[in-house]
């Protein structure tokens, strides 16, 4: 869903945004998008210090695998019950 964003720049700079967008086909908004999206990609989202959530995050193993819910299941409690008995 797209939201609206306002920005303060220097009158020549949006000038010259515009006839550079204008010359790419494009709308200043596309071009501000996609260099957002450029620098932000890499960017991991944290949740905020305060949340609850914080002091948990990053700390569960995420498989790589595509097994279902019950096939993950079934290989932890094998583990489990291979570790007792050994």
């Amino acid at each position: 869903m797209k939201k609206k964003l306002t920005l303060s720049i220097e009158e020549s700079v949006k000038e010259r945004a515009r006839r550079y967008a204008r010359k790419q086909g494009k709308s200043v908004s596309e071009m501000v998008e996609r260099y957002l999206e450029e620098v932000t990609k890499s960017e991991q989202w944290q949740p905020p210090s305060d949340s609850p959530v914080h002091d948990f995050a990053g700390t569960l193993p995420l498989s790589d695998t595509e097994k279902s819910d019950e096939e993950l299941l079934t290989s932890i409690l094998e583990e489990e019950y291979d570790q007792r008995s050994t």
